[in-house]
């Protein structure tokens, strides 16, 4: 319950992280299947209609230019890099920590659910006396219930 709280509070910013992300990641694919008109298709090397080859078909990068290229012979290479911007970085660092606030309550959750079907008098009686506890629990809820829980088990740990 604490961890869905954390998440409905960081809602809303991870709703716009996503939106930014998906932005960028649709532009970065529209921009990476875009032929260039400086390099023919087949052979990688400058057409005519380029006075210089571009930092990619050079075997190195440029400073400042977000191709990153370590083959060296044209070829594929599976070290090779790419750049992202530092804003990007940012944003999806923060979506995945908001996003695994979902993530860990899920499998708490679920994991309290097959730890109560062992336990349901227990719990039934705990939620009469109590409130029923639910995702949308307030913290208020929480606490009384983890108290009350808490108790009964230490009274029935000190009977003998």
């Amino acid at each position: 319950v604490l961890y869905m709280a954390m998440f409905r509070h960081k809602k809303d910013t991870a709703i716009k992280h996503s939106r930014s992300l998906s932005e960028h990641f649709k532009n970065s694919s529209r921009a990476a299947q875009a032929p260039s008109p400086c390099v023919a298709r087949s052979t990688g090397t400058p057409s005519p209609l380029s006075p210089m080859p571009s930092p990619a078909s050079s075997g190195g990068s440029q400073p400042g230019s977000n191709v990153s290229n370590s083959s060296s012979g044209g070829g594929s290479n599976s070290n090779s890099s790419v750049s992202i911007p530092q804003m990007i970085h940012q944003i999806a660092s923060s979506y995945v920590n908001i996003t695994s606030y979902f993530l860990h309550a899920y499998n708490i959750w679920e994991h309290a659910e097959s730890l109560a079907k062992n336990n349901k008098e227990f719990f039934v009686e705990l939620s009469t006396v109590v409130c029923p506890l639910a995702l949308h629990s307030s913290m208020t809820e929480l606490v009384r219930y983890t108290r009350q829980g808490l108790q009964w088990l230490r009274l029935e740990a000190s009977t003998p």
